[in-house]
């Protein structure tokens, strides 16, 4: 079986790996690549990782690192792009080289299309990952299996299609192999972007500066202007006709104001974001992590955020769901919170009764985690469908 993951890391994510790692430049390409995958971003590249132990010929191509597929294309005598169509050409003739049983697309769009078309003919099945709602139907109909982050995309966005697999994510157990032992020298941390579609994330956040609670904020802050939602719903309507979209991006437009309120307040005290193996030592280093998760989850649970503070040994604390209650144990694994309010009282009474032992806490949901939520039993809900 020979499996091509196409998947592309956050432009945030390859600027700070390569201000870190200014010499891997040097590296051959599978080196230059290996170096990537060794900071551990993201579990895609974990499960290939363990894929490839399972005996799974896995390439995984990291569409958007402009430095790394040009390295490529000169080890592999590749000269057929220019500045702009680089990153189209170069994945074709990496998909064409490899002869891939699956290619898998993470998140497709209308882009995507030049990858399904121009590939065709040198694969022979295709499957989307949907971290997200896809709204275009007849895109996610090109596809032989949808494999879905969430059981909301299984149960209510496209429970017409029978071929959505749940297959969640997982925590890479060797990560820890990296940590060593860390000081849980901080309290209380959020590590996470801020944007406009979180914004109770935002609301929540903000309060708890505004009422000085101890807590250490990594994580960009994204703006929205009138005219930016205005040119959204303009681009959902006439150029990708996804009127779902448009109409949440509508509704939202009246929430800007309550969003930038809330943004304001967090301006100054937002430290720079971590990612990579400094995103888990400093995680690991933490008492408490809060988890908000994005507006669209709706009443699901179950981000990568979950996993990877119950994974490293913290302390899990997030905004109350159906759902949480089927993933960890509350008050055992987890904490959970119905209002800012409520988190403010949590916080601050942290130290007294049932909340007294964040570390006993965070040792039953390491260990819970590691049984339950790992890379490898996403990849046992995955193996007979690939």
């Amino acid at each position: 079986m020979k499996i091509c993951m196409l998947w592309p890391y956050y432009d945030q994510y390859l600027d700070y790996f390569y201000k870190k790692n200014p010499k891997i430049m040097r590296l051959s390409f599978s080196e230059h690549r290996q170096e990537i995958f060794n900071d551990h971003f993201g579990w895609p590249a974990d499960l290939a990782a363990y894929m490839r132990k399972k005996g799974i010929d896995v390439e995984f191509i990291i569409e958007n690192a402009e430095v790394l597929q040009k390295q490529w294309a000169v080890e592999n005598d590749f000269d057929n792009f220019n500045r702009i169509n680089w990153k189209k050409k170069i994945v074709l003739a990496q998909i064409k080289k490899f002869q891939p049983d699956l290619l898998w697309i993470s998140n497709p769009t209308a882009g995507s299309y030049k990858y399904i078309d121009g590939a065709s003919g040198n694969y022979k099945r295709l499957a989307f990952y949907l971290g997200h709602d896809i709204s275009n139907k007849q895109l996610l109909l090109r596809a032989d299996i949808l494999f879905a982050i969430n059981k909301r995309y299984v149960c209510d966005t496209y429970p017409k299609l029978n071929n959505v697999v749940y297959m969640g994510v997982g925590f890479y157990p060797e990560i820890l192999n990296k940590l060593k032992l860390v000081e849980k020298k901080r309290n209380v941390v959020f590590l996470g972007n801020i944007t406009p579609s979180h914004s109770y994330r935002a609301e929540v956040l903000a309060y708890l500066v505004e009422n000085k609670v101890d807590i250490k904020i990594y994580g960009d802050i994204f703006e929205v202007t009138f005219l930016t939602k205005t040119r959204q719903i303009v681009g959902d309507i006439i150029k990708r006709k996804n009127f779902k979209s448009a109409f949440k991006n509508f509704k939202s437009f009246f929430t800007i104001s309550t969003y930038r309120q809330h943004t304001d307040i967090l301006k100054g005290r937002c430290l720079a974001p971590v990612f990579g193996m400094d995103y888990y030592r400093l995680l690991s280093s933490a008492r408490v992590c809060i988890n908000v998760h994005i507006d669209l989850a709706e009443n699901f649970s179950g981000n990568m955020r979950m996993f990877e503070v119950t994974g490293v040994g913290t302390c899990l604390v997030s905004e109350e769901k159906p759902t949480n209650k089927k993933i960890f144990e509350i008050d055992k694994e987890m904490i959970q919170f119905n209002s800012k309010e409520k988190l403010l009282e949590l916080l601050k009474n942290m130290n007294k009764k049932k909340y007294c032992n964040t570390a006993l806490m965070s040792n039953i949901s390491q260990e819970r985690t590691l049984r339950e939520y790992s890379i490898g039993r996403v990849f046992d809900r995955i193996k007979r469908h690939l």
